[in-house]
């Protein structure tokens, strides 16, 4: 089974259906049949709401997606330490990517995850493996 983190973007083009979706909807089902172990962080999920209450997306929906991304079996929750703040800081001055994304990163390398399902170009120049 593959360890691959979830970006932000695979549950909103999923949730939103923009481009993209046939994509988001295979990833997300590869974990929920147990072909992966998808990771998240609370970043992802602060991302996630962020953008949910802002779009005005319904209350429904969007707790469907909480649901399903704090209590699915093969999705974890990972918890950063104080180390993974300065190892993003690191990340943002060496690769320039947005703090949040080099949180996502940080949280990856200590978890050991090499790839990330993403439509952000922004984590090719991270040292990680984006996929679709």
């Amino acid at each position: 089974m593959e360890k691959i983190y979830i970006d932000t973007n695979v549950f909103l083009v999923f949730l939103k259906k923009e481009e993209g979706f046939d994509s988001a909807k295979e990833t997300l089902k590869n974990i929920a049949l147990g072909k992966n172990k998808g990771f998240i962080s609370p970043f992802t999920l602060h991302e996630l709401l962020w953008v949910l209450e802002k779009e005005r997306v319904s209350y429904e929906k969007a707790m469907s997606a909480l649901d399903f991304a704090i209590h699915h079996p093969n999705l974890s929750l990972l918890t950063p330490s104080t180390n993974t703040f300065y190892s993003a800081l690191d990340i943002k001055r060496k690769k320039g990517l947005k703090i949040v994304d080099s949180l996502h990163v940080a949280i990856m390398l200590e978890n050991d995850i090499k790839k990330i399902a993403s439509f952000d170009p922004d984590f090719d120049k991270a040292g990680v493996e984006r996929v679709p």
